[in-house]
């Protein structure tokens, strides 16, 4: 014997022993090792996930996931190795024959069947924004399945996994495509989607309440604002960024002016609201029972303002001043039995002749009663480069007659101080006040009305109290 053949033997030994154990191995493995289970669909859509069994598992069909062929239902399944049909719900015993290529495989079987068909169907609803979400259509019915239902944006379908029992919602304003279809019982098959074209259209805020920072501002010759401090709707408080604003804002003379929210996104059409700036916050006629109807003249001059009136029957004095615009305090009253008083300060501080002033004197009697106070004159700065202050008042008439119960008027005008500036409009160009009302009555226009004979004045105050008379006879 040759002294390699000991070794070829070995070697041939080995090798029967390797395949021995190989071939073990893999019976082994067919007996007791664990394979996946997918799922076919066989002609259906969708997908199922597979899972894994074991050689001597009992495994149960379970409900097809699959979304079935057009016009066809679900019929039964059948599996790899096993002779028969099967039904969600039947069991078998995993065994090594259902293995093939590696895995074992569960087939859907599909039957021809009537389209299923819907009892009510869903319709579009009409809807405006509300800020929640809103069902989109009205709810259908069937007896053949159950109803599902999709959304999207364009009037394309949706693949069959985007459908549920859920009817959709949505929120914000726009157009949406809702889909409807029947997943058919187990007589019938899937009917086709079928689309609703339906809209959530702007909110209206026309309705809405604008609420401005001010109502009523007193003029003061300067710009002034207002600001929108909240809009209301339906008891609502609208965001900001719910809607533009525009309109006047800003403004310097006497007037209303309008402020005009108009909505945006979510909302449409517009409201308002409105502001005004007053001539002045004293009544347009000076009080019918005052008996103190002295004019108001002021000066100004090495940095004061000199205020000067008519005595009439009063012996006492308190004058007020305040710069326009501000309220009267007594920091700035003085008392005094003189018809003239100074101020060399307003508010503890020189006087800023750029500003305009209001100034009023109040009379009483030696006994301390009140007889009453002038009308507010409203006097320009003299350094102010806008406004002027009334220098005269010229009458068409310096008397008329009127018979009891008749109404006549005269043409009253007034020159300035400075042509080339224009008169401030805090208060009334005239504001008129009778010496008698038992004689004359006057209205805020300057309408003249005999009451009973006799005769009277008729005061006519310009914006800064300066006066004029008219004599009236009452026949």
């Amino acid at each position: 014997m040759s002294k390699t053949m000991p070794s070829i033997i070995l070697t041939i030994a080995l090798l029967i022993g390797l395949f021995s154990r190989t071939e073990y191995a893999i019976a082994a493995h067919a007996v007791t090792g664990q394979y996946p289970l997918r799922y076919e669909s066989n002609g259906g859509a969708g997908t199922m996930d597979p899972i894994e069994v074991s050689i001597g598992d009992t495994f149960v069909f379970p409900e097809c996931e699959f979304e079935a062929p057009a016009n066809k239902t679900f019929l039964n399944w059948q599996i790899t190795g096993v002779d028969g049909i099967h039904y969600p719900g039947d069991s078998v015993v995993i065994a090594a024959n259902c293995v093939s290529g590696g895995a074992i495989t569960v087939t859907a079987y599909w039957t021809n069947a009537p389209a299923a068909g819907v009892t009510t169907r869903p319709e579009e609803k009409k809807l405006t924004y509300s800020g929640s979400a809103q069902e989109l259509i009205t709810s259908g019915s069937t007896s053949e399945g159950t109803l599902q239902y999709a959304i999207t944006d364009t009037n394309t379908a949706p693949t069959y996994d985007k459908f549920s029992a859920e009817i959709p919602k949505r929120t914000e304003v726009g157009v949406y495509y809702v889909w409807y279809r029947v997943r058919g019982d187990a007589t019938h098959s899937n009917s086709n989607p079928v689309s609703i074209k339906t809209e959530i259209t702007k909110k209206s805020i026309a309705g809405a309440t604008v609420t401005l920072n001010a109502a009523t501002l007193e003029y003061t010759g300067s710009e002034q604002n207002v600001k929108v401090e909240k809009v209301m709707l339906g008891g609502t408080v609208l965001p900001e960024n719910c809607y533009d604003i525009t309109g006047d804002l800003t403004a310097k003379e006497p007037g209303t002016y309008k402020v005009t929210v108009t909505g945006k996104g979510n909302y449409k059409d517009s409201a308002t609201a409105e502001w005004i700036i007053k001539k002045s916050s004293e009544e347009k006629t000076p009080d019918a029972k005052s008996r103190f109807l002295s004019s108001v003249k002021v000066k100004q001059k090495k940095g004061k303002l000199i205020v000067s009136w008519s005595k009439g029957t009063a012996s006492k004095f308190d004058v007020y001043a305040a710069y326009c615009g501000t309220d009267f305090s007594q920091r700035n009253m003085k008392t005094t039995g003189r018809t003239t008083a100074t101020f060399k300060k307003l508010n503890g501080k020189p006087i800023n002749f750029k500003k305009s002033f209001k100034i009023y004197v109040v009379g009483y009697d030696s006994n301390g009663q009140k007889l009453g106070r002038t009308i507010t004159a409203h006097v320009s700065g003299k350094d102010n480069k806008e406004f002027a202050n009334v220098k005269s008042i010229h009458l068409s008439k310096k008397s008329v007659s009127v018979e009891v119960g008749k109404t006549t008027k005269v043409k009253a005008s007034v020159k300035l101080d400075d042509n080339s500036k224009k008169m401030k409009e805090h208060a009334p160009m005239f504001r008129y006040k009778s010496s008698d009302e038992n004689v004359a009555a006057v209205d805020e226009n300057g309408n003249i009305t005999g009451v009973g004979a006799g005769t009277c004045d008729i005061y006519y105050y310009a914006v800064n109290g300066i006066s004029k008379t008219l004599k009236v006879t009452v026949q």
